[in-house]
């Protein structure tokens, strides 16, 4: 579902409530998921010689997700801020297009959308990235993902640098969740 949001346009998938219990579908039909009164998936049993229908788990709560439009960045500089404050884990995710040598960038918070701090990324290094003092350095084109733990109510990625020349492209989202 897009949405207007914090002045900017944005994608939340959740699913929707329900109350009641799933309807009995006949055998072999497809089924929907459905959701209980508060969001969460439930799975349920059949028992078809009884034509009952049992509840035998209720799944954790189902993940809230905020996905943002695109930011492109050819220079040094962050992304526009996005308002994180109900999600525990912000990933970006990095599309380079174009790189000299390397490019560096960080996940930065905020509590108060004004002064903004590194984050602790939660990454390893993985082939063309490597994560130093919670920056990732990125030496080839490709997606990159850099996933950081909610420290603030306020999330950007900052494009740090980048060696070799001024030819990097990089394209930048959020998906933020649970």
């Amino acid at each position: 579902m897009k949405q207007e949001k914090y002045g900017r346009t944005v994608f939340v998938e959740q699913p929707l409530a329900q109350s009641g219990t799933p309807n009995q579908i006949p055998d072999g039909q497809p089924v929907e998921v459905w959701h209980d009164d508060l969001g969460r998936q439930v799975d349920a049993a059949h028992d078809i010689t009884q034509g009952v229908e049992q509840i035998i788990d209720v799944a954790p709560a189902i993940s809230n997700f905020l996905k943002t439009e695109h930011t492109a960045l050819t220079a040094p500089g962050d992304t526009p801020s996005t308002e994180v404050s109900d999600h525990e884990f912000i990933t970006y995710q990095v599309d380079v297009s174009a790189i000299d040598t390397n490019i560096t960038g960080s996940i930065e918070q905020s509590v108060d959308n004004a002064l903004f701090f590194t984050s602790k990324l939660e990454n390893d290094n993985v082939n063309d990235m490597t994560i130093s003092s919670n920056k990732a350095i990125i030496s080839a084109t490709g997606s990159y993902g850099l996933t950081s733990r909610r420290q603030g109510q306020y999330s950007r990625f900052n494009f740090l640098g980048e060696v070799g020349g001024t030819s990097a492209v990089a394209t930048i989202s959020i998906l933020a969740g649970r």
